[in-house]
């Protein structure tokens, strides 16, 4: 063990070994770009380009608790609900303070497009984005998605500097990366590490394909910029595993923090900016992974993949000719690696918008074309209910569900009983049904009707329900 005296030795020691080597201890001040031409590595100039791109995001809220720096930080600090663009305050009412509660990046400069986390921007009420040269500006919500955690601002196109975005596919571990952000709200802050794993999901709720990173990242770096060293934006910092503080407080960095990927975060931002939301749908599959112990039995000469269990009849994939025992490797160019990784891939891709599966059936290798379809479209056919909007995480604790089912429109299809519009106040909405769900079983039974359904919730205790969001199944918890 290292004794408290052994680093200040160390010190002594480089020191002298400066002194003797000509170099001055106590020089002229120097610029960054002085420093690097010396034979002093670094990041200076690169920081000084791209700092003035990185903002802090101060938001006001009806409660204090909902800041996400008034409480120790979780994996994720999010809920369900899609932020919204914040509403006009009534005649003579006070404007609530704002505080700071993330950062942010300016990816456009030109049209005023900044990119943060949703949970920085959730409930907020007034939204105002802080620049480097301490420049308040209004924001405007375009949109926001909870699944992937990627929010869409827009401030006054004034004087600003954007980032370039590189492509986080061409990451590798190992990689130098470099963190930018607001921690706590103390002002902007540097931070360097490498990539620690790639494709790390921390939660089974939203769309995970985290890049994990040793660069300290700690509560209000949420939303901010994970660079490269060519200063390029590859990922925006979201989460951190953590302990919390003394006392139960905040949580502080500890070596494991995440961050989207600037594919997935780019790919949310341009379906933001044409709808004000994500539109997911569904192609019909339920898969499992391919593990090698699977493809052994199977007799495959690949280890990864997504296994296809299941086809829903008259889905997208059935059409297309899939079928249960089929290994999905590919989505157009991009590999699959696994069921979570077909999942996230096919979140991004908007309803109509068409893709290629690549199959391997036995120890042939297929393609098979097919489009995204609405998560309601089988709703429609059968009751008429209005398209799927954004499809959000799975919901979180059991939660009352009295009155779940009050206005709740349901209608039946083979597929189950599908959830029409919901208001965001109503019950069924707090308790985690979403709009385009669909309904499968009550406590592990089947629901053949909306009268079954009503009949299985009126018993006493907690019921679980199961639920079919997208391509993924849900179960939530409401006590009759």
């Amino acid at each position: 063990m290292i004794s408290p005296t052994k680093p200040l030795r160390l010190l002594r020691g480089i020191c002298c070994a400066l002194v003797l080597a000509g170099t001055p201890l106590l020089a002229p001040a120097q610029t960054a770009p002085a420093l690097a031409l010396a034979g002093f590595p670094s990041l200076a100039p690169m920081v000084a380009r791209v700092t003035p791109a990185v903002v802090g995001i101060s938001t006001a809220r009806a409660r204090e608790q909902d800041n996400p720096l008034s409480g120790g930080p979780g994996p994720r600090e999010e809920d369900e609900a899609r932020a919204r663009p914040a509403p006009r305050a009534p005649a003579g009412a006070v404007t609530p303070a704002v505080r700071p509660s993330g950062s942010g990046v300016v990816i456009d400069a030109r049209e005023g497009w900044v990119l943060t986390n949703h949970h920085v921007i959730q409930g907020a009420s007034r939204v105002v984005v802080v620049l480097k040269d301490r420049r308040e500006l209004e924001a405007r919500v375009i949109g926001s998605d909870a699944g992937v955690d990627i929010a869409l601002l827009r401030i006054p196109a004034q004087n600003l500097t954007q980032i370039a975005v590189g492509d986080s596919d061409r990451l590798q571990v190992g990689d130098f990366v470099v963190a930018v952000g607001n921690p706590f709200g103390i002002g902007q802050t540097v931070t360097s590490g490498i990539v620690s794993a790639l494709s790390r999901g921390i939660s089974p709720e939203g769309y995970e394909d985290y890049v994990q990173t040793d660069a300290a990242i700690n509560p209000g770096n949420s939303g901010g910029a994970l660079l490269n060293l060519s200063g390029e934006l590859i990922g925006i910092n979201t989460a951190i595993l953590g302990s919390r503080g003394a006392g139960g407080g905040q949580a502080g960095n500890i070596g494991i923090g995440f961050a989207v990927p600037s594919r997935m975060a780019l790919a949310v931002v341009e379906q933001l900016k044409r709808h004000g939301e994500v539109r997911r749908g569904r192609i019909g599959l339920q898969s499992a992974d391919l593990t090698p112990a699977l493809a052994q039995q199977r007799g495959l000469a690949i280890s990864e993949g997504a296994l296809v269990e299941a086809v829903d009849p008259h889905s997208p994939a059935a059409l297309a000719g899939v079928r249960p025992g089929d290994v999905v490797t590919r989505i157009n160019a991009r590999p699959v690696r696994s069921m979570s990784d077909l999942r996230n891939q096919v979140a991004l891709i908007a309803v109509g918008d068409s893709l290629e599966l690549g199959l391997l059936r036995g120890g042939q290798s297929l393609s098979a074309r097919l489009a995204v379809a609405p998560v309601s479209s089988a709703a429609r056919v059968a009751g008429g209910g209005p398209a799927a909007g954004s499809a959000d995480p799975a919901p979180g604790p059991a939660q009352s569900g009295e009155g779940l089912l009050a206005g709740v429109p349901l209608h039946e299809s083979r597929e189950g009983l599908h959830v029409g519009h919901l208001e965001p106040a109503s019950a069924a909405h707090a308790a985690g049904l979403r709009e385009g769900d669909i309904i499968l079983a009550v406590d592990r039974q089947p629901v053949n009707g909306v009268s079954q359904l009503r009949q299985r919730l009126q018993g006493g205790g907690d019921h679980v329900i199961s639920l079919l969001r997208g391509e993924s199944k849900f179960r939530i918890t409401v006590r009759a």
